[in-house]
């Protein structure tokens, strides 16, 4: 078995997307071998493809206990040949897991401009390295970080950074153990002190956020699966104070985040990278959809990583917004909602502002007693003078519009002014958003609603037979755009009051409703009220013939 393992672990990384720079992955001449390609960046001097060779000694080995020999031609560069040589951490892991550390090593050699190329000093390692690098195998793996591992890294404009120092090291390791003393999983995939790319995640399982079976059951979410953010940082770790001194458009490069669940509280690296790949609709890219299977998606595989029914306007909503909260909270000392309805009141300004908040955004928000105090903790409240950790703030965050998302806009994520509280989220009463909600795709499929729940089904079948019963206009719903054509009501017969649904009851008299002769029915004149958006019926005999309304044109 251990041989199969091999050849499917190989086979997924050639049809997954792989890590930068590698490519032309192929099996080997030899059994436990297979051979890739890595192109260099631009700025990395290497101008031709160089071929490198990975090779298991025992593949019976594979994947619990076996060791990896990796080399390259005598053809290619010195540095390559002495990057892999230094390689540390490579044991036990998977073939993608593999070709994710050869990426990270080979990216980093980044000359400078004298055209010397900057590598780690090796004889700084520490045998602790290998156990210190190897974080897919138990739940502490972010904690265990050396205080005498070198790390390096590089930014664009070639100069080293005072942040790999132990005031760093010692940052990043608080940041993950207050996200971990809060209450929740944390890991990491990547390397947090390279300055390259890595993930954070931070995940809780569900049946710890008081969620109702009625309401698991229609979010399509499982009581022992994980709620699971991840946090991308493509150039290396970001403190809390770093995220908010960048404007937007130094944001998207350094930051991005994904909320999806998983039967496990940790995807595995190839998962996260799938996480983060956009896929293209109408040759345009949509960066807040991934390739992940969605919620209501069957997969081949349940314990794989998918996207929630609500991921893809929080994701945006998290890109776009989170970062310019936490602003205001830390200056203006606000909470979620200040933050949220004051951050909202200035976008729709067009981002102008006097500076000063009004007094009403410092109403503390009620406390919803019903949810479980993870679900409803505030870092910011806690009296303690340390930084803050972004990913415990992002996970705060997450869980207050995933577990309470019945309380938002789906779309402008505004707080609803609703007594009655929905089973799903919707939109708030502002056209746009229920335009966008309609046409757009923001909110959930009707048609699979009606296709997967039976109940669907019928339930509009009892809307349809009460509406016609009742032989009146109700209310429309806005935002529809519904055509009232001329209708003659002489040609359509009247349904019979006394015949329940689902013939529960018996028509009173067969011969006189058994008739196809067309009935007399009353006519009535209506008007509409622009302001209170009302139909009013006059006692009035006439023909009506439409709503002379652009509302329902």
């Amino acid at each position: 078995m251990p041989r199969r393992q091999f050849v499917a672990d190989l086979q997924k990384a050639q049809q997954d997307t792989l890590p930068l720079g590698i490519c032309e992955l192929q099996q080997g001449e030899d059994d436990g071998q297979f051979d890739f390609e890595f192109i260099g960046t631009p700025t990395s001097g290497i101008i031709e493809p160089v071929k490198i060779t990975a090779i298991i000694p025992d593949v019976s080995e594979y994947p619990t206990s076996h060791e990896y020999m990796v080399f390259c031609g005598d053809d290619a560069p010195r540095t390559i040949g002495a990057a892999l040589q230094d390689v540390r951490g490579t044991n036990r892991k998977t073939i993608f897991e593999l070709l994710d550390i050869v990426s990270a090593t080979l990216t980093r050699l980044t000359p400078d401009r004298d055209g010397d190329t900057q590598m780690p000093d090796s004889q700084l390692e520490t045998e602790d390295e290998e156990s210190d690098q190897d974080v897919y195998d138990d739940d502490h793996e972010a904690f265990e970080i050396s205080a005498n591992q070198p790390t390096l890294y590089v930014a664009a404009t070639h100069r080293m950074q005072n942040a790999t120092g132990r005031p760093f090291r010692s940052r990043v390791r608080a940041d993950l153990l207050a996200a971990k003393t809060a209450g929740f999983k944390i890991g990491h995939l990547g390397h947090l002190m390279d300055g390259l790319n890595v993930f954070v995640t931070v995940s809780i399982r569900m049946s710890k956020l008081g969620i109702s079976e009625e309401a698991m059951q229609a979010w399509h979410v499982d009581p022992k699966e994980y709620l699971i953010l991840i946090i991308q940082y493509p150039n290396g770790y970001k403190t809390n104070e770093e995220l908010q001194a960048c404007d937007s458009m130094r944001l998207t490069p350094n930051l991005a985040m994904r909320l999806c669940a998983a039967k496990k509280y940790k995807p595995t690296l190839q998962e996260a990278i799938k996480a983060f790949t956009t896929v293209k609709k109408n040759f345009q890219e949509d960066s807040m959809t991934s390739v992940l299977p969605g919620a209501q998606e069957a997969g081949a595989d349940e314990n794989a990583l998918r996207e929630t029914f609500i991921s893809k306007p929080l994701n945006g909503f998290f890109q776009e917004c989170l970062v310019p909260m936490l602003r205001v909270r830390s200056s203006g000392g606000l909470d979620w909602g200040g933050a949220e309805a004051w951050y909202t009141e200035i976008a729709s300004k067009g981002g102008g502002g006097t500076g000063i908040i009004p007094d009403r955004f410092y109403k503390p928000e009620a406390k919803n007693d019903t949810l479980p105090d993870i679900a409803t903790a505030d870092h910011y409240s806690e009296r303690s003078t340390a930084a803050r950790s972004f990913p415990l703030l992002a996970m705060q965050f997450a869980l207050r519009h995933f577990v309470r998302c019945t309380e938002f806009c789906l779309v402008c994520h505004r707080k609803l002014d609703v007594e009655l509280e929905a089973i799903k989220p919707y939109v708030c009463d502002q056209s746009l958003c229920l335009y966008q909600y309609m046409t757009l795709g923001f909110g959930p499929s009707i048609e699979h609603e009606v296709l997967t729940q039976p109940q669907v089904v019928d339930l509009l079948i009892s809307f349809c037979y009460n509406s016609a019963s009742a032989r009146k206009l109700r209310d429309f719903p806005d935002g529809l755009a519904l055509v009232v054509p001329s209708v003659d009501l002489a040609q359509y017969h009247a349904p019979d009051p006394s015949f329940g649904y689902r013939g529960h009851a018996v028509p009173q008299s067969q011969s006189a409703k058994a008739s196809h002769e067309p009935q007399e029915l009353p006519t009535h004149e209506i008007g509409f009220d622009r302001d209170r958006l009302e139909m009013i019926f006059f006692n009035k005999p006439g023909q009506l013939d439409r709503i002379d309304d652009a509302r329902f044109r």
